[in-house]
C-alpha cells in the first residue's frame, strides 16, 4: 500500500522534503520580497575568506593542467569565484555556471553584487529540489530566480546533487571546478580539482542548458 496514503489517512504531516522529492513539477516560490541589508562586520568576514580561497588556490592552472586541492573550512567553495577573479585580472568573466545542491544568502548577494560591478556578466545556476524546499532558504531561491533572470541568466531547481562552478573568462581561458563542497559555507573537509580546459567547460555548460 502507497505509505503517503497511509499517512494521509492518519493524519501524519508528510516532510516538505519528501514532498520535493515526489514531485514531478518544480515546487512553486513562496518568499518574501524585502531587502536585507547586513551588518559591515560580516561584509568584512566574508572579505577574509575570499582571501584565504586566493591565498589557498595560488594562481590558476595553465592550460590542458588540473590542480586537486584539499579545503579544510577556512572559506566557502563559492569563494573560489572571487579567487579566480583575482588571479585572473583584468579578465572578467564571461559566462559562469553553478551547479550546488545549497547556497546561502550572504553568497547570493556577493553573486549578484559581482554581476552588477561587471565582474560576471552572466550566470547559470542549478540547485537542489531539496534545497528550495526548505521553507527557511526561499527568500535566496527567490532572489536568485529573479535577479538571475534580469541580469540574462537563469535559475534552475531541479533533482540534482552537483557541486560545478565553470568560468569561461572574457580573455579566452576557461576554468572548470569540480568539487565534493556546496556553494555555502562548510566545516568539513572537502576535496576540489580546477581544470584549464574549453572542453570541459563546454561539457558542463551543454548538459545544465539541457536541463
Amino acid at each position: 500500500m502507497d505509505t503517503d496514503l497511509v499517512d494521509d489517512i492518519l493524519g501524519v504531516p508528510a516532510s516538505p522534503q519528501r514532498k520535493a522529492r515526489n514531485r514531478k513539477l518544480p515546487i512553486p516560490l513562496d518568499g518574501d520580497r524585502r531587502l536585507v541589508r547586513r551588518p559591515v562586520r560580516r561584509n568584512f568576514h566574508n572579505a577574509m575568506r575570499t582571501s584565504k580561497a586566493v591565498d589557498a588556490l595560488d594562481g590558476l592552472p595553465a592550460s590542458g593542467e588540473t590542480w586537486h586541492t584539499i579545503m579544510s573550512g577556512a572559506y566557502d567553495s563559492f569563494d573560489l569565484v572571487d579567487a579566480m577573479l583575482e588571479h585572473a585580472a583584468p579578465s572578467n568573466i564571461g559566462n559562469l555556471c553553478l551547479a550546488t545542491l545549497g547556497f546561502n544568502a550572504t553568497n547570493a548577494r556577493r553573486l549578484i553584487a559581482l554581476m552588477d560591478e561587471g565582474r560576471v556578466k552572466r550566470c547559470a545556476m542549478i540547485t537542489s529540489t531539496y534545497y528550495e524546499a526548505d521553507h527557511k532558504e526561499a527568500d535566496v531561491c527567490y532572489q536568485l530566480s529573479q535577479e538571475l533572470p534580469r541580469r540574462g541568466g537563469w535559475y534552475l531547481a531541479t533533482r540534482s546533487h552537483a557541486k560545478i562552478i565553470a568560468a569561461a573568462f572574457e580573455d579566452g581561458r576557461h576554468f572548470v571546478i569540480e568539487s565534493s563542497a556546496n556553494l555555502r559555507s562548510c566545516r568539513n573537509l572537502e576535496q576540489f580539482a580546477i581544470s584549464h580546459d574549453a572542453g570541459l567547460f563546454e561539457f558542463h555548460q551543454s548538459w545544465m542548458e539541457e536541463v
